[in-house]
């Protein structure tokens, strides 16, 4: 019986202990129609730093993290092709950027996602599913 009892209390762990959690960083209206892209240029290239009490503030914490998504509210320009996408997540001990050349090295980043993303609408969320999971550990 206290087998049984114990296979049921650890079933119970584990079907309540491991699940997604949707963590929203920022908040209000404030829009910009070049970050994290800017689809004018054939190219585009930006960093953002999520400092780690804005994840925990907003119910997040260490765990993978499988999603990612920004809020489109409008397109400046007509989106016909999405492809040739490169997304990369890593960890700093930077809480700002110090100038418009004090990036992360692209070497200490993992990428997470490369391909086409979604077409996207204007006035909804561009998610995007991570085919490789970044294990974010917390502390930086």
């Amino acid at each position: 019986m206290k087998k049984l009892l114990l296979f049921f209390a650890t079933m119970l762990f584990l079907a309540f202990g491991l699940y997604a959690v949707d963590v929203q960083i920022g908040e209000g209206s404030a829009t910009s129609y070049d970050l994290p892209i800017n689809s004018c240029y054939g190219y585009s290239y930006s960093q953002q730093i999520y400092l780690e009490s804005e994840l925990n503030d907003n119910g997040g914490g260490p765990g993978p993290i499988t999603k990612i998504r920004f809020y489109l509210n409008t397109s400046a320009n007509p989106i016909t092709a999405w492809d040739n996408w490169t997304v990369y997540l890593g960890s700093t001990t930077k809480d700002v950027f110090l100038s418009t050349s004090d990036w992360v090295p692209v070497s200490e980043l993992t990428e997470v996602f490369s391909g086409t993303i979604p077409n996207p609408v204007a006035g909804t969320w561009l998610e995007l599913t991570l085919p490789t999971p970044f294990n974010y550990t917390g502390g930086n």
